[in-house]
């Protein structure tokens, strides 16, 4: 024979129980030996010690985020081979994407809690590690690399420094320019 309770929390979120008027022995006088147990809980592992029942959450959902990368550069010949990608949980970084052409430019992180222990839900986001020449922008998981215009007016085959004179004046010319 048992007997079962719903149990709640209390205004202070305590959990308690107890059953009262138990018979200590049968009809022949032997003692009763009473245990406790709980209807299995969904997501939380139970143990029990005497008449102490512990849950604890095990966090078995888990999800998977996917992004693409999106190049704004007009096929330029000096984009990188390969990018790195970052996924941030609660604003660290946990985990590093290599993402390229071999990979169709695509990243997928598998197996993510969705809840910490409390049953919290993280939250993620992806961030890409700079690439010199290009700005970032991130919508949703998909990242968009825009290239960044060369400033006007500066000419990339410039010298960085101004040739050095000549050591010698030039020469007269041999002839004289009113000459017909």
């Amino acid at each position: 024979e048992f007997q079962t309770k719903e149990v709640k929390a209390d205004e202070k979120g305590n959990w308690t129980f107890s059953f009262t008027d138990l018979p200590k022995y049968d009809e022949q006088g032997n003692a009763y030996t009473y245990t406790v147990s709980e209807v299995k809980v969904k997501d939380y592992e139970t143990k029990i010690d005497g008449t102490t029942i512990t849950n604890t959450y095990k966090n078995t959902e888990t999800t998977e985020i996917s992004g693409k990368k999106v190049w704004d550069d007009n096929n330029a010949i000096d984009r990188p081979v390969s990018i790195k990608v970052d996924l941030l949980q609660n604003g660290k970084v946990i985990d590093t994407k290599e993402v390229s052409v071999a990979t169709n430019w695509k990243y997928t992180f598998e197996k993510l809690q969705v809840y910490d222990a409390n049953g919290v839900a993280y939250k993620y986001e992806v961030k890409e590690q700079p690439v010199a020449g290009y700005k970032s922008e991130v919508n949703g998981y998909d990242i968009t690399n825009t290239k960044i215009k060369d400033e006007p007016g500066v000419d990339p085959k410039d010298p960085s420094t101004d040739p050095k004179d000549p050591s010698t004046d030039p020469k007269d010319p041999s002839t004289d320019p009113k000459d017909p």
